[in-house]
C-alpha cells in the first residue's frame, strides 16, 4: 500500500476552509496558494501575498510572516480529527511588484490523509497567515490576509475528471494524440467501497499519474493521452467485480474517440497487479508496459504467467532488492525468471545503485534496486538551496525511480525511451 509520509499536501481541486473577520480595506491582502506533486505526494508549497497598496516591500523577509496550516480528517471513522497542525518552515521569499512569494519546505504540507481504513484522502485545510512585525505605518495588528479557496496545482489543471461509461472513473489528459498511457494505482489510492468517488486520489498520493504529463514524458513519447484510474474500492476485486472488462471497455471507448493506436499500460504494487493481469486477459492490447513492485504473490499463478509469453507486450520490471510489502522473489524476480527462462541474458549494475536485466531480443527487462535497511534512497531539493540531499523512502516505492525515468537499460537507454519506441 502507497502510505503518505507526515506532512505533505495540497490541491487545486480541494478548498480551503478559513475565517474572514471585519477588516478595513487598507489592511487587507489576498493569498493565494499553490501545490506540486512531490515524490511523496502533493504538497502546498508556495504562497502568493498581493500587497497591493501597499507602497514598498522593503524589509519583508522570511521571517516577516508566520504560516500556520491544519488538516482535518474529512472522511472515515476519524473524521473531524486534527491530522496535523503545524508552523509551516518558510525556506525563501521572493518579491515581484507588489507581490510576495512565500517558498514553504516540501517535505511538509500534506493536502492529504491517510485513513484508518487504509486509504489516502484530502484532508480539509485551514491556513491562517500572521504578520510577525508592522508595516510602515500600518500596525500588524491590523493586518489579515485573506486566503483564496482554491489551491492552484499546474500539473494536476492539465488533467480532467471522467465519469467512466462501464463503472471505473479515471482522470484524463488530452495529448491530441494516437497514443495512450493507461495508469493503475496502488491500493492506497482506490476510492473506500465507491463511497466518496473522489476521483483524485490517484493523482496527488505520488507522481503516477502526473509524471506522464510532464514535458519530459511528452516529448519523450512525442505526445501521449494520459488515462489513470481510480477503483471503486480495490483492485484485487478484479474478478468479483468485473474489473478487467470495465477497464477495457473504458481503454476501448477512449481509443476510438481519440483514435488511438498505441498502448501503454502501467501501474505500481496492487496497480503492477492490475497492469498483469490485463496483460494476460488481454494480450493483444498493450504494446508496452512498465510494471512496479507488482503485488502478485498468491494473486496470479505461475501458469497465468507464462501465458505473457504470447502476449504482444514487451515488459520492463521495476522493484527493490527488498521490498517490506511485496516479496520480489515471488513478484517482479519470478516474473522475470519465469518470462526470460530459455532465452540470452545481459546485465548492467549502474554506479546510481541498480542492476538491470534484459533478454537479448530487447523486450524484456528487469531492474532491481539497492535498497538501504528497507529504505530506498534518492535525492530531493525540498528547501530550495539547489543542493541535492539524500531522502530515504520506503523499499516499496519504487514507481518513484520509474516516474523520475532513471532505469536504464544495458545500453544506457532510459526507461521512457525504450517503452516510447514501441509507441511508434
Amino acid at each position: 500500500m502507497m502510505k503518505k509520509i507526515m506532512t505533505i499536501v495540497l490541491s487545486g481541486i480541494m478548498m480551503l476552509s478559513f475565517m474572514i473577520m471585519p477588516i478595513h480595506a487598507s489592511s487587507s491582502y489576498q493569498a493565494q496558494l499553490y501545490a506540486s506533486v512531490t515524490d511523496a505526494g502533493e504538497v502546498v508549497d508556495r504562497i502568493v501575498i498581493d500587497f497591493h497598496s501597499l507602497k514598498s516591500l522593503k524589509g519583508i523577509t522570511k521571517n516577516s510572516f508566520t504560516i500556520n496550516a491544519k488538516s482535518i480528517v474529512d472522511f472515515g471513522v476519524d473524521k473531524g480529527n486534527v491530522y496535523y497542525d503545524t508552523n509551516r518552515t518558510i525556506e525563501k521569499v521572493k518579491k515581484m511588484g507588489k507581490k510576495v512569494i512565500l517558498y514553504l519546505n516540501q517535505g511538509e504540507g500534506s493536502t492529504l490523509t491517510w485513513l484508518t481504513e487504509q486509504r489516502n484522502y484530502p484532508g480539509k485545510l485551514i491556513y491562517t497567515i500572521t504578520l510577525n512585525h508592522d508595516l510602515y505605518s500600518i500596525k500588524k495588528e491590523d493586518v489579515r490576509f485573506v486566503i483564496k479557496k482554491k489551491i492552484i496545482n499546474e500539473e494536476t489543471s492539465k488533467f480532467r475528471s471522467v465519469k467512466g461509461h462501464y463503472g471505473l472513473n479515471y482522470q484524463f489528459y488530452n495529448a491530441n494524440s494516437r497514443r495512450l498511457i493507461v495508469w493503475f494505482h496502488g491500493n492506497g489510492e482506490g476510492d473506500i467501497k465507491g463511497q466518496t468517488h473522489n476521483n483524485v486520489a490517484q493523482m496527488l498520493a505520488n507522481r503516477g499519474t502526473v509524471g506522464w504529463a510532464t514535458k519530459e514524458a511528452q516529448r519523450t513519447f512525442k505526445g501521449a493521452n494520459v488515462m489513470a484510474f481510480q477503483v471503486p474500492d480495490t483492485w484485487y476485486n478484479a474478478d468479483s467485480e468485473n474489473l478487467l472488462e470495465k477497464a477495457y471497455k473504458e481503454i476501448i471507448f477512449v481509443a476510438k474517440k481519440y483514435r488511438i493506436n498505441k498502448i501503454m499500460v502501467s501501474g505500481a504494487s496492487a496497480g503492477g497487479y492490475m497492469s498483469t493481469r490485463m496483460i494476460i486477459r488481454y494480450p493483444r492490447l498493450f504494446d508496452t508496459g512498465i510494471i512496479i513492485c507488482p503485488a502478485i504473490v498468491n494473486q496470479v499463478s505461475n501458469e497465468d504467467i507464462l501465458t505473457m509469453k504470447k502476449a504482444k507486450t514487451s515488459i520492463w520490471l521495476v522493484q527493490g532488492e527488498t521490498d517490506a510489502s511485496v516479496d520480489p522473489e515471488q513478484s517482479s524476480k519470478c516474473m522475470w525468471s519465469l518470462l526470460s527462462e530459455g532465452q540470452r541474458v545481459h546485465q548492467r549494475t549502474d554506479r546510481f545503485g541498480y542492476t538491470t536485466y534484459e533478454t537479448a531480443n530487447d523486450r524484456l527487462k528487469l531492474t532491481l534496486y539497492k535498497t538501504y535497511d528497507g529504505k530506498i534512497k534518492v535525492y530531493e531539493d525540498y528547501n530550495y538551496d539547489h543542493r541535492q540531499e539524500a531522502v530515504y523512502y520506503n523499499d516499496h516505492w519504487t514507481w518513484i525511480y520509474v516516474m523520475r525515468n532513471h532505469p536504464r537499460s544495458v545500453k544506457g537507454i532510459s526507461i521512457f525511451n525504450w517503452a516510447s519506441r514501441y509507441m511508434k
